[in-house]
């Protein structure tokens, strides 16, 4: 069932200073206000002043996807909006191109029917 929800900021790489580097594939955790037994989420993902172009994945887990959540030029603050799968409450991200910051927010979620 899918909830609907005021968008929660749940990942902001400038709070510890620190960009995403190409290549690094990370899994995240979700915010502690999402309920640990969503099975996908909805998500805002903005890439923030990258110095060269190229492209940023979310995706749930396994082996990273062909496509990409957001394409980015240099310089620009661009974002996009994605439906993701989660396992055991993360989600994995991985950045292509240029380093970059990134926030992340979940603007719904979806549970397992009852």
């Amino acid at each position: 069932m899918f909830q609907p929800i005021q968008p929660i900021r749940n990942s902001d790489t400038r709070a510890f200073g620190v960009k995403l580097e190409p290549g690094k594939a990370q899994a995240w955790g979700l915010a502690s206000t999402i309920p640990a037994n969503v099975v996908a989420v909805a998500l805002n993902v903005t890439v923030i002043s990258p110095t060269k172009p190229g492209y940023l994945v979310v995706w749930p887990g396994g082996p990273t996807p062909p496509t990409a959540t957001v394409n980015f030029a240099p310089g620009e603050v661009i974002n996009g909006s994605a439906v993701i799968g989660v396992k055991s409450g993360k989600f994995n991200i991985e950045i292509a191109g240029s380093s970059a910051h990134v926030t992340v927010d979940v603007t719904g979620y979806w549970t397992p029917a009852e």
